[in-house]
């Protein structure tokens, strides 16, 4: 856990994909921090599950939760009316919702639901919060990407793919940001592998407990606007990997797979 959360107290603080994985160690690292917590997840018992868990241990938390569909526009449209309409516009959005389908063979469907829910709903989110917001509001978003935007990975086209274009619409939309006037930052976050449902064992030592993952980028947001990338040594052997020649690197990635 960190030591120092002042920078988060008196904050909304929003995160979406909330029952698992890094959402949720996200959350229940920022329960003593004096932020308003803000959850979204379409599992409704896993939202009422964690709203027990934490009243139970940090009673003093102020926590709201939603049910939602990210793979709805509607959904999205009608509980983000809603939390704006109850909190205003956050202080800072974690888009950290996502899923990765272990995909074998080419399967348009789950391609389909991979990108609803990894590109178009942050995309669908962020435009919402930003069209609420003035010269005088300060909004932060936060996307988590992956550093599989940037290389292939045995059975993980859908996911891989989803990612890179998040991250080069986030990369892009961050120009256009600039020229509003408007007091909006954009973020990206580059995790490698995280112990979560997602990535079932652990792929060469390479790693990290998803509570450490979220205290890390909880100790970066403070101090930086900059991309988050971790674990750095993973990062170093891709950036090696991808100066490799074509064959030999398609040659290296066709024996890895993160599941």
């Amino acid at each position: 856990m960190i030591s120092n959360l002042n920078f988060f107290s008196g904050k909304k603080v929003l995160i979406t994909g909330v029952t698992r994985g890094l959402g949720e160690a996200l959350v229940l690292t920022l329960c003593e921090s004096g932020a308003e917590i803000i959850g979204v997840s379409k599992n409704i018992q896993g939202l009422q599950d964690l709203e027990k868990k934490i009243r139970a241990n940090y009673s003093q938390s102020k926590i709201n939760f939603y049910a939602c569909d990210l793979e709805n526009s509607d959904s999205i449209h009608q509980v983000f009316d809603q939390i704006i309409a109850r909190s205003g516009v956050p202080d800072l959005v974690f888009l950290n919702a996502g899923i990765k389908y272990s995909e074998p063979g080419f399967d348009y469907v789950l391609m389909r639901k991979t990108f609803e829910i990894n590109f178009f709903a942050p995309i669908l989110i962020a435009s919402k919060l930003i069209s609420h917001c003035n010269t005088s509001t300060s909004l932060r978003i936060i996307f988590v990407s992956s550093m599989g935007a940037y290389h292939p990975m045995v059975a993980t086209h859908g996911y891989n793919a989803s990612k890179a274009a998040l991250t080069h619409m986030v990369e892009s939309l961050s120009f256009d940001v600039k020229k509003m006037g408007i007091p909006i930052s954009l973020q990206l976050i580059f995790p490698g592998l995280i112990a979560t449902d997602m990535i079932k064992k652990n792929v060469g030592g390479f790693s990290w407990d998803r509570f450490r993952a979220a205290s890390f980028i909880l100790r970066k947001v403070q101090k930086t606007k900059q991309p988050i990338i971790f674990p750095y040594f993973l990062k170093i052997i891709l950036r090696v990997i991808n100066c490799l020649p074509y064959r030999l690197r398609y040659r290296i990635f066709c024996k890895l797979k993160a599941s």
